[in-house]
């Protein structure tokens, strides 16, 4: 049985042990949310990978709200400030409360219907770049600094399956 104390060592563990013994990235992403749900907590936990070639889009490749989030929805409209902030500073974004939440998500109506009304996003890095972003929502003042820190620790765990989401993007 898994506590909220457990470690990200412990995590790792099990995350690993899915990867080898899944049979789908599906399977493997959804125990890296569960991981997420147990050491962070969340209302909404979406996971996107990113094109900055050319205009930056997220394409979304798992999500706990599939019908308000699907897999495979993009997102290209984004606030400046988070750009300057997850993209080019490639530092995590806190919206702390409601009103965060309201100037810099454009999609803050579905986010308050869900009953959120704060947010973390996490970029993944890879050689410099962002490759992606893991998203986490929940009630307002939700993300202290001591869950930050935690589920940014925790965001290592997503760089092998992030990578295998990708190659299965490409692939189809």
């Amino acid at each position: 049985m898994h506590t909220q104390n457990e470690s990200v060592a412990e995590s790792l563990q099990e995350l690993a042990e899915a990867m080898a013994d899944r049979n789908s990235v599906a399977a493997v992403l959804d125990q890296l949310s569960a991981i997420f749900q147990r050491q962070i907590g969340y209302k909404i936990f979406t996971l996107s990978i990113l094109d900055t070639e050319n205009e930056l889009t997220a394409k979304r490749i798992w999500t706990s709200h599939p019908r308000e989030y699907p897999v495979n929805g993009q997102k290209s409209k984004i606030a400046p400030e988070w750009y300057e902030q997850v993209i080019k500073n490639k530092a995590s974004f806190i919206c702390e409360n409601k009103d965060d939440v309201r100037r810099v998500l454009y999609d803050h109506k579905v986010i308050f219907s869900l009953g959120c009304g704060s947010a973390l996003n996490i970029p993944l890095r890879l050689l410099g770049k962002v490759i992606g972003t893991i998203n986490i929502l929940h009630d307002e003042n939700w993300f202290s600094p001591a869950r930050v820190e935690k589920a940014e620790r925790l965001a290592a765990l997503a760089y092998a399956p992030m990578l295998l989401a990708r190659c299965a993007d490409s692939a189809s």
